[in-house]
């Protein structure tokens, strides 16, 4: 959103809209509403657009949280939904939606009127299988998560293959089942840059820089144009959010369990990263990290002079 705001979907399921600076506005959704709260994005006049995985359908509400309509049925015909996951807008402020439960993009208007598509499930280029995440860039091409792929496409808007990101391969877990799984996780899986683990978000920046929210690596990795890796971020947030705060308080039994913790500071790193934006207007890096209920905003340092980040 503009000024710092930005709506959040919870799994309860409702939206919440926030500050960057933690302070809570407002949540809006009922029961019935959602079920399985997947993707959010923002046309260009400020409404705001949910898919919901487990309905089939795209919810509009104003900027305020009002109700203003609903479109989509099921199935696997063109302009059907099967399974929406990920939503974004393009310049001309298209919605274009991921289905995961069929392994395909469609494009729409805002109004919901079927304009294109495209994708097949499969695991050879411009396949998919199961994909989650989308982004445009600045020129309109699309960029997708491939989660089941472990890996990251990008098409022309016509649905042609482009680019990978990743290398297909993922790496496992190596530990003597004495090392605490959080942090088993964050020493041992994903040494190589390009070893993707099933990568839900994925978002681009004005300099054609990709970044992926590596779900099941419990990281951020960061690829330039032509898809070579540039750095990685495991999260660096040294307090626990308020949300977090207001989880422990909720639940006596994981605050006494957090309280014990044998490696307090594995709390800094992300827990199943989900989803990223890139706000260009502030050249800063939002990500979802969603086991420990926050938003990790980063900054990138735009004054480099060598390809690699300073974030």
């Amino acid at each position: 959103g503009k000024d710092g705001v930005f709506f959040v979907a919870n799994r309860t399921p409702h939206i919440s809209k926030v500050t960057v600076d933690q302070e809570f506005i407002h949540e809006f959704g009922r029961t019935g509403e959602f079920v399985y709260l997947a993707g959010l994005a923002l046309d260009q006049e400020g409404n705001l657009y949910a898919s919901d995985e487990w309905l089939h359908r795209i919810t509009v509400f104003d900027n305020d949280g009002n109700l203003l309509t609903t479109w989509g049925e099921n199935g696997d015909e063109a302009g059907q939904l099967n399974g929406p996951t990920g939503l974004v807008f393009d310049a001309e402020d298209n919605l274009w939606i991921v289905n995961g439960a069929n392994s395909r993009i469609q494009k729409f208007t805002k109004d919901g009127k079927y304009v294109s598509g495209f994708g097949v499930k499969g695991d050879g280029p411009g396949e998919m299988d199961t994909p989650w995440g989308i982004t445009v860039d600045n020129g309109g091409d699309i960029y997708v998560a491939d989660w089941n792929n472990h890996r990251i496409q990008k098409f022309t808007p016509g649905g042609d293959h482009l680019l990978t990101f990743g290398s297909g391969r993922i790496m496992g877990v190596s530990t003597d089942g004495s090392t605490p799984y959080a942090h088993a996780l964050v020493q041992d899986i994903g040494v190589n840059p390009n070893d993707l683990n099933h990568p839900a978000g994925v978002a681009v920046d004005g300099d054609g820089d990709v970044y992926v929210a590596d779900w099941m690596n419990e990281r951020v990795v960061i690829f330039d144009a032509e898809a070579k890796p540039l750095t990685t971020l495991r999260g660096s947030a040294h307090d626990i959010s308020k949300w977090a705060a207001m989880s422990l308080d909720a639940n006596p039994d994981m605050r006494r369990r957090h309280r014990l913790a044998k490696h307090p500071e594995v709390k800094e790193y992300f827990r199943m990263p989900s989803y990223c934006a890139f706000d260009q207007a502030t050249n800063r890096l939002m990500v979802c990290d969603t086991m420990r209920h926050r938003i990790q905003i980063f900054e990138k340092d735009s004054n480099y002079k060598d390809p690699q980040f300073n974030l």
